[in-house]
């Protein structure tokens, strides 16, 4: 006997406050007045060792009701227009979020750092989306592309329309193009 199941379904009004967040994470990057948390997006970054990521998507709308993600274990702090959770053990994960493409694909710089002088540097494109079928609350941020911007060496960044150039001497020519469409993006060769 089943008697004590239930089952809950997405209301319009949870639908309308997935709506209502997402533009304000377009406009700012920021869910429920504060920052996207960068441990948030930490879950899309490999191990070094690693050739991609194992998490391509995370639930923000039910991650900030979580004990994992609540403050307890770290500090959020903000730096400079960057975003930083250090952990007790002195290990740091940092965000700079850039801006969007004109598809919504919002491009951040991730750096990564601990005990040594290593600063690990990633650009990370996600996009958003919401699932109107789910029957639980859904914001989804999902990882749309990592590239290695290398550990402390330079850079720049720059977009045009759905095009992100980027300089950096790891890339063949010390260019990196890419064409990004909704959903992905890919190597523009010359």
């Amino acid at each position: 006997m089943f008697s004590n199941l239930s089952c809950s379904q997405n209301s319009s009004e949870d639908f309308q406050n997935s709506s209502e967040d997402l533009k304000i994470i377009h406009d700012k990057f920021e869910y429920k007045n504060k920052p996207i948390d960068p441990k948030l997006l930490q879950e899309f970054l490999p191990w070094l060792s690693d050739g991609g990521s194992i998490v391509t998507s995370v639930n923000i709308a039910v991650a900030y009701g979580t004990d994992e993600y609540s403050d307890y274990n770290g500090k959020i702090t903000e730096n400079n227009g960057a975003v930083r959770f250090t952990y007790d053990s002195g290990n740091y994960t940092e965000y700079e979020w850039l801006g969007t493409l004109d598809n919504d694909i919002h491009l951040l710089t991730i750096t990564q750092g601990g005990g040594g002088t290593g600063r690990f540097n990633d650009l990370m494109l996600v996009n958003f989306d919401i699932n109107p079928k789910k029957q639980d609350r859904n914001l989804n941020m999902n990882i749309v592309g990592l590239y290695p911007l290398g550990d402390r060496m330079k850079y720049e960044i720059t977009t045009y329309k759905n095009k992100i150039f980027v300089e950096n001497e790891l890339y063949k020519n010390n260019k990196l193009v890419l064409n990004c469409k909704k959903d992905y993006c890919f190597e523009v060769k010359k």
